[in-house]
């Protein structure tokens, strides 16, 4: 556990570089659910009070994200879309000046036997000319329709995130003391500057800029003695969203075992290449793009009208059985070609056979006279069988062509 700190949001009283984090590793991991939302998300009140807060939890929204951590759930209590709070934990030194906002998440947990009641996650928003366009904030654009999810903001599975504990003052009534994670991801989100542009002008932020920062729902209880710290207070972490590490250190089959709605996940487009890179430490990771690829519940919707459309479900794939009867149709040619060589190899070592016995073929009375005339013994007629027709045993070949298909359509299926 990193020591405790009384106050949020903290700078660092030094100047942050890679070789500093590293020194201040400590892996942790957490198992979050994030929620797809069809309709865009919107401030609550930015017109009016300046407010950051974003529509994200609220009356009537109950299907919110969740993140599962040392046994214990928790739910997604606030969401903040205001101006830069940590910029001096960014690196390196050079984006702080492009960190000009900050998504803050708020999570809780009902639960007060817990080491953590609340756990904060920042994301600092980098301005950039060739910066990403998440879909949520495309939503907080204008823009109406699509899938918006938090999790397009947190797009580097692999990210490094510093963490720390501040200390909560006990309820009243309570002598417990409570502590929240905070959780500040270092290397920020780059964003185009362009759509950050088009946020401030559409929810008329005018020259005011990003409003600021609104507090916790437990700033109160925060003391506030402590305005900057150096490093060696905090921990650093790069596997904060990997799932299967969290679900390894989970007791709890509970938290194990998840239920998602189709529109919780997306496929997209995977390309060894381009997407399987190195990170900080030389090892392969996998990096995709959150905002590319469908919706999973667009994509089974797609796949069912086809099949609706075709008609194919519990039909044999054409291609299959176009290759089973090239299969079947390859054997009995071969039956045929094999049966026809044999045919004419029989009759012809029939006929060369009755004239290499000496016997010679009787021409009629002609040729008995003609014997008789030479002195020649008169054998009495031989009856000679008539060569086999084919077409008399043509029940046999049908047979045969038969159980030849047959043979060769299991045979056909047996190779596919």
């Amino acid at each position: 556990m990193p020591p405790l700190i009384t106050s949020f949001p903290v700078t660092l009283s030094e100047t942050p570089t890679d070789i500093k984090y590293d020194s201040r590793y400590e892996p942790l991991s957490v198992d979050i659910q994030w929620k797809t939302r069809v309709n865009p998300p919107a401030y609550v009140d930015i017109k009016t009070a300046n407010s950051p807060k974003i529509d994200e939890v609220g009356f009537g929204k109950s299907d919110l994200t969740t993140l599962a951590y040392q046994n214990v759930k928790y739910t997604l209590l606030e969401v903040q879309l205001c101006r830069a709070t940590h910029q001096s934990w960014v690196i390196p030194a050079t984006q702080k000046e492009n960190n000009v906002a900050d998504m803050i998440l708020t999570f809780s947990t009902p639960r007060t036997d817990v080491p953590y009641r609340y756990i904060v996650v920042v994301q600092p928003i980098l301005s950039s000319e060739t910066g990403l366009s998440p879909t949520y904030l495309q939503g907080l654009a204008g823009a109406s329709q699509g899938a918006f999810s938090l999790q397009s903001l947190f797009p580097e599975v692999n990210q490094r995130f510093a963490y720390y504990v501040t200390s909560l003052t006990p309820e009243a009534g309570r002598s417990q003391t409570e502590s929240c994670n905070v959780f500040i991801g270092v290397t920020g989100l780059s964003v185009s500057a362009r759509l950050l542009a088009d946020i401030q002008r559409v929810n008329g932020m005018g020259t005011t800029g990003w409003p600021s920062f609104a507090g916790l729902p437990f700033q109160a209880r925060l003391s506030q003695e402590v305005s900057s710290v150096d490093i060696n207070k905090v921990l650093t972490t790069t596997v904060l969203f990997d799932r299967a590490r969290a679900l390894r250190s989970f007791k709890n089959s509970e938290l194990v075992t998840r239920d998602d709605t189709l529109d919780s996940y997306k496929c997209v487009p995977f390309d060894p290449d381009n997407n399987i890179v190195m990170n900080s430490d030389g090892q392969p990771i996998i990096r995709v793009n959150a905002d590319t690829g469908q919706v999973l519940s667009s994509v089974v919707d797609a796949r069912a009208a086809t099949r609706a459309a075709e008609g194919t479900v519990g039909k044999m794939d054409p291609g299959r059985l176009r290759d089973y009867m090239a299969t079947a149709l390859g054997i009995v040619l071969s039956i045929i070609v094999f049966g026809s060589i044999i045919y004419l190899a029989i009759v012809t070592f029939r006929g060369s056979g009755g004239a290499a016995a000496g016997q010679l073929p009787v021409a009629g009375a002609a040729g008995a006279a003609a014997g008789a005339a030479a002195g020649l013994p008169i054998a009495a007629p031989v009856a000679v069988a008539a060569a086999p027709s084919v077409w008399s045993s043509l029940p046999l070949w049908l047979l045969i062509l038969l159980v030849g298909g047959f043979l060769g359509f299991i045979i056909g299926a047996m190779l596919s």
